[in-house]
């Protein structure tokens, strides 16, 4: 079969495999790989949740590929679990712990319910971060071994603004994907009846957008505009188009890609739904 060759060239900077994302994402990094090569994409990154596991498997193939002739870059990257600030969620924590009723070792009133709507110490978004360079690369790798370490791992492994300055030389930044560090000042402008506060959410992006910038700088950080048939994806949308304008932020286009070719949708999707039926627990990918 012929390789088809794309209209307008494109690089997918957001995806995901069954290497690094399991229970959400179906495909080895060389399934992904030979389908963006034969449908005309030269480069592909790879963003696993919260890890970089499928880095050998990804690079390996890249080489075989190469060895085939086939002009072809992997683009190393990751789709890191953000908080804010590490020690303003460590006085979140302390205040909870503070509060909590135990007898007998056992939590008999939760200090949660102090703080309201559920368990923010838990809360927690997406950011797309790549590597540039080689000494990128080494910064990813760091980022990576401190956010699977206490104080940063509680559930999930996470990051904050003082980590992502700390090793952000050689690293692209994206703001990531309507789970991401871009959409959750929508959704932290909802209501109770699920209204959103568009002035509330724009003002509060544009503080974080420009504390980004000022940490990557113009280069190195950029809105993520993705597309689908979501409504809230589209205010979203709306609101980093206005904010990167009003900051002369670049944008780019991805597709949160969790499958290597479209014909498997429907797979993906019983995958994810068999996974969360055995085990609730599981969804370490999915939010």
């Amino acid at each position: 079969m012929p390789r088809i060759v794309p209209k307008i060239p494109f690089v997918n900077l957001h995806a995901h495999t069954s290497i690094g994302s399991p229970f959400d994402a179906l495909g080895y990094p060389s399934d992904h790989f030979d389908f963006a090569y034969q449908n005309g994409l030269d480069a592909h990154a790879i963003t696993e949740h919260g890890n970089c596991n499928s880095f050998a498997y990804a690079h390996f193939h890249e080489q075989k590929m190469r060895s085939e002739n086939k002009n072809f870059k992997y683009i190393k990257g990751l789709e890191a679990y953000f908080i804010a600030s590490l020690e303003e969620w460590q006085s979140l924590k302390d205040f909870k712990e503070e509060n909590d009723v135990i007898e007998d070792g056992i939590i008999i009133d939760d200090g949660n319910d102090l703080l309201k709507k559920g368990d923010p110490l838990r809360k927690k978004c997406h950011i797309g971060l790549l590597a540039r360079n080689q000494k990128g690369l080494s910064n990813l790798f760091k980022i990576v071994s401190t956010s699977w370490q206490k104080p940063y791992f509680y559930y999930y492994p996470r990051i904050d603004f003082d980590l992502i300055e700390k090793y952000s030389d050689g690293l692209i930044g994206l703001s990531g994907c309507l789970g991401g560090f871009a959409a959750q000042s929508f959704w932290s402008s909802l209501n109770e009846e699920g209204q959103p506060n568009l002035d509330y959410a724009r003002e509060d992006l544009y503080k974080k957008m420009l504390k980004m910038l000022n940490i990557f700088g113009p280069e190195s950080w950029f809105g993520e505009l993705q597309w689908n048939n979501i409504p809230e994806q589209h205010i979203v949308n709306k609101l980093v188009i206005e904010i990167s304008k009003e900051l002369n932020i670049d944008l780019i286009s991805s597709a949160d890609c969790h499958y290597p070719s479209p014909d498997l949708w429907k797979d993906r999707e019983l995958y994810r739904r068999w996974a969360i039926l055995i085990d609730p627990k599981c969804q370490i990918g999915l939010t």
